[in-house]
Order: structure tokens, then sequence, then C-alpha cells
């Protein structure tokens, strides 16, 4: 096992930590989206929704606790790389041929990571924990109650009367556009750290980051800008 050990202390190791923590947190962000478009479909679609997921507790604890986990190395990986490369490089290189082209996504990815975990923590303080906006938690708001009694939480209500507030719009929608900043570079980065990394594949690559960046992006901003547009809007006394 000392081999797997030096490996994962490595640079290497470390990058490929990354690329997989990457994969877990991309593969949600895309279902989570996805999840949460249902509420164009209504709240019935997006109330029952969630009511299927809070009553299916091993999926929903596992998805927290796979997801703490992936966060929490992506995020101690990423700064131990970041570290690294600061102390590898206290000096500016000398460049005597063509420079390394670089964008704005790939060197923003510190910054737009630290914003992001800052933002995650503010989502669930307010969506989830409702300790933000504590007025609007969901909990208060019942949407019907099943044969068996149990209550179905008006998520619906939630998220409309949440992203009725334009501060906190503005934030998700800022948010969101640093997300799709952070996976644009971040997916194919990875890719390239698991071991596909040539001339012939890397556009390809970087093609399918800004895809997958672009539709999430688009994705998430399309409800604070449909509730802010009145497209989704409250029932009448509500």
């Amino acid at each position: 096992m000392d081999w797997a050990v030096r490996l994962l202390k490595s640079s290497i190791g470390a990058k490929v930590l990354m690329a997989v923590t990457g994969v877990i947190l991309s593969g949600f962000v895309v279902g989570h989206m996805a999840g949460n478009m249902l509420i164009f479909a209504g709240p019935e679609a997006l109330n029952d929704y969630a009511f299927g997921l809070k009553n299916t507790p091993l999926l929903l604890w596992g998805t927290r606790l796979t997801l703490l986990a992936a966060v929490t190395v992506h995020v101690l990986t990423a700064f131990k790389l970041y570290m690294g490369n600061n102390d590898a490089r206290p000096v500016k290189y000398a460049y005597n041929g063509k420079k390394k082209a670089t964008t704005i996504q790939s060197s923003t990815m510190i910054i737009s990571g630290a914003m992001l975990l800052a933002f995650i923590v503010y989502h669930l303080l307010h969506f989830t924990l409702g300790v933000v906006d504590s007025g609007n938690y969901a909990e208060q708001h019942i949407w019907r109650t099943t044969a068996d009694g149990e209550q179905i939480v008006n998520v619906y209500f939630m998220v409309v009367k949440g992203f009725s507030n334009p501060l906190i719009s503005g934030s998700y929608i800022i948010a969101m556009v640093l997300l799709g900043s952070h996976l644009s570079h971040g997916i194919s980065s990875l890719f390239q750290s698991l071991g596909a990394n040539n001339t012939r594949l890397r556009p390809h690559l970087q093609k399918i980051g800004y895809a997958v960046a672009t539709i999430v992006t688009l994705g998430n901003i399309s409800m604070p800008l449909a509730v802010l547009t009145n497209i989704l809007k409250l029932p009448a006394g509500a």
C-alpha cells in the first residue's frame, strides 16, 4: 500500500483526486439542476419530487454524505495544489518559447471555487436548513396530506417566494455564472487528469466542458429570472 500512499501525496495523485471528486460533484450539479427544473411543470411535480427524495432516506443521505466527502476532499486537495504551485514557483518562469495559453476560467479557478464554497454554505442555510429568511421556510407551508397522513411540503412556494427577493435572485444568478466558469474549465481538466490528454482530444473535451457549463448555468438562472418576470408565480392568496 506504500505506493498508493505515495501516489495520493504526490501532485499527480492530488490531481486524480481532484478529477474523481470533480466527476462526482459535476454529476450532482447536473442532476440537481434537472430535478429543480420540475418547477416549470408546476407545484405538483416539484413538490412530489421533493417528497419522493425525502422518503428515500438511503438515497438522500447516501448522496449527502458522498457529496460532503467529495466537497471536503476537493477543497482540501485544491488548496494543497494551489499552495504547492506557489511554493514551487516563488518567481515567475522566464519563457523562451510560446507561453502556454490560459483562459479567464482556468486562471480564476481558485477564486471561483472559494466563492462557490461560500455560496454552498449560504444555499444550505437558506433552502435546506431554513436559517436564512426563516419566515419562508418550506415546512411552514404544507402542499397537501397523503392518504397515509404524511404531509408534503410546499417546496414550490419556498423557491418562488425566495426568488421573489431580487437580492436573493441576484446572488443566485452571480453564483451560477461562477459555477459555469468553474465547470467549463474543470470538466475538460478532469478528463485530462484521468489520462485523456492529447492534442486530438483536447478541443473536444473543452467543448464538452463549455456545453455542460452552459446548460447548467442557463438552466439554473432560468428559475430566478422566471420568478422575477412573473413567469413563475404563487397562486392567488398564497
